[in-house]
């Protein structure tokens, strides 16, 4: 059996927008489950905002599946920065687009990499996220994910800190979440 790895998604749809340089920058992120659903956000935005000059995008679903765009920026400059933005902080099961009309100045390659990456990373601020365990593998598995802030025995709830690898019968996994503006809250994944 592998070891059982957290990851972070995002909590719910968001959007967020700024300008930078008279340049307005708008962007969307939602949890997804698959490359199809994805692929289906990004066509609803380039519908929604046609009369934008870029609509940059960037997914990661599970471990495997990593996608990008620039839509005509210089390369290297929108999509990529947006992709590390998710990759540092550990998310996946996520898909954004960050929508550009263009203001009449240009940013440059630094300017576009800042602006890109602010767009994802506010989105992500605005949707939260939560810390999921790779829940269905840890009670196909019997085991039970340790988490270090967990040391009491909450029996109204009938949870107890475990170690890491515990082998037991496990019915159900208790995930934590992250907030970046804040919220944090904790779910409890039954079989």
């Amino acid at each position: 059996m592998g070891e059982l790895r957290s990851f972070r998604v995002p909590f719910a749809a968001a959007e967020s927008e700024f300008t930078e340089k008279r340049s307005r920058f708008i962007g969307h992120i939602w949890p997804v489950e698959t490359e199809e659903q994805a692929q289906a956000y990004i066509r609803a935005m380039k519908k929604r905002y046609y009369d934008a000059r870029h609509n940059c995008w960037c997914y990661l679903v599970g471990e495997s599946v990593v996608r990008y765009s620039d839509d005509g920026e210089p390369q290297g400059t929108a999509g990529q920065p947006m992709l590390n933005v998710f990759q540092r902080e550990n998310v996946t099961n996520v898909c954004c687009v960050v929508t550009r009309y263009f203001g009449g100045i240009l940013l440059g390659a630094g300017g576009l990499t800042r602006a890109y990456s602010k767009g994802a990373r506010d989105a992500l601020a605005a949707a939260g996220g939560i810390e999921a365990v790779l829940s269905a593998l840890a009670i196909g598995h019997g085991l039970r994910y340790g988490n270090p802030g967990f040391a009491e025995p909450i029996p109204e709830l009938g949870l107890r800190p475990v170690a890491e690898t515990e082998s037991a019968a496990v019915n159900s996994v208790l995930s934590n979440s992250f907030g970046f503006g804040g919220n944090c809250s904790s779910l409890i994944f039954a079989k």
